[in-house]
Order: C-alpha cells, then sequence, then structure tokens
C-alpha cells in the first residue's frame, strides 16, 4: 500500500504539472483499513526499504512520507465518534466487511431510537444502496467460493 500510495501522489503531481504547471498542491495520502484484520504495515514510507549496516547514511536521499490512517479494526464508531452521520458512515463500512449487514441494520435500528439524531435523508438513501449492493456482491462471491 505505501508503494501504491506513492504512486497515486506522484500521478496526481504530474496530472498538476501537466494542467497547471506551477507549483505542486499538497497531496494527503490515507489511508481507510476495513479489515477483516488490523493494519501492521508502517505508516512511514522509507521504513519499506532494507537498510542494511552502514547504510544508514543513505536515508536522506530517500523519498519520505507519512500516511495517516484510520483503521477500522481497531475503531468503535460508538464509542469513537461524536458526529451521528460519520459514526453511520464508519459503522456501516466496518460491518460490511465482516459482512454483518443484518447487525447493522440492528444498530441502525437502535440509532433511530435515540432522540437527537441527526442523519440527512440522502446519506441514508446511500447507506441503503451501499448496503444493498454489498450483499448482492459477497452473496455471488460466497456463491462461487463455495
Amino acid at each position: 500500500m505505501p508503494l501504491r500510495l506513492l504512486g497515486y501522489i506522484v500521478e496526481i503531481l504530474q496530472q498538476h504539472q501537466r494542467r497547471h504547471g506551477g507549483p505542486w498542491p499538497l497531496v494527503f495520502p490515507f489511508v481507510l483499513n476495513q479489515g477483516p484484520d488490523r493494519w501492521t504495515v508502517s505508516e512511514n514510507f522509507e521504513d519499506g526499504f532494507a537498510m542494511g549496516v552502514g547504510l544508514e547514511g543513505m536515508l536522506p536521499y530517500l523519498p519520505k512520507f507519512r500516511y495517516a490512517l484510520l483503521d477500522l479494526t481497531e475503531l468503535d464508531p460508538d464509542r469513537d465518534e461524536d458526529h451521528d452521520e460519520l459514526r453511520l458512515a464508519l459503522q456501516l463500512m466496518k460491518l460490511v466487511r465482516l459482512r454483518k449487514q443484518v447487525e447493522f441494520l440492528a444498530w441502525l435500528e437502535h440509532e433511530f431510537s435515540r432522540p437527537g439524531l441527526t442523519v440527512r435523508l440522502t446519506l441514508m438513501r446511500t447507506s441503503f444502496v451501499y448496503l444493498l449492493h454489498t450483499d448482492a456482491v459477497m452473496t455471488s462471491t460466497q456463491s462461487l467460493v463455495a
């Protein structure tokens, strides 16, 4: 993934250079891990290089960047997020990845019983389309594997 991120960053900067020239825009590399396993790759790009003994002097010449990481395997949206819409989106992504669409619907039913819940109708609609689509994709994938 760090190598893919570097490729994305380079592509964004090259496109900007072709279209606009001038100084490069800031590019914020970000990874959202939906699991099922905890993210174990270093968030520092230079950690991917094999640095043998005596090569420490090369470090200043290596590409360096750090990427932000949101690891849903270590996040409990109910505990860690106060914003209703973000909590809904994170919970949806987490439970769909675990193939727990029915649990998401039960969670959503419980959420709707909370006073003061603020979720836009467009987000609800998009969430249901995503939920139905992922269920269909996973069901057809499971059929292929079985």
